[in-house]
């Protein structure tokens, strides 16, 4: 007998360190940098072997998160994109 697979959503394929990326991005009124981002995951000490850096290429990957050059500040800026405002609505 064969078993059909459930597709997982988007949003239960995602590790914790994904989850609070996301998290911090949703609380925020401004494009965060890497570094910001980095040092806020690392403090929550999910116990993630990873780089939260890493996460943040998945995510994109994923279409969930954007990122942008500020030349202003001489970094990248990541922030939530159109596809995932639409997947909360």
């Amino acid at each position: 007998m064969f078993w059909k697979r459930k597709k997982k959503k988007e949003e239960d394929s995602l590790t914790l360190s994904e989850k609070a990326i996301i998290s911090l991005l949703q609380s925020s009124k401004k494009p965060l940098s890497t570094e910001f981002i980095c040092k806020k995951v690392d403090k929550l000490n999910l116990g993630c072997v990873d780089e939260p850096s890493h996460f943040l290429h998945r995510l994109e990957k994923k279409g969930i998160i954007k990122k942008e050059f500020s030349k202003k500040e001489k970094s990248i800026l990541w922030s939530l994109s159109e596809k995932y405002d639409r997947l909360l609505r």
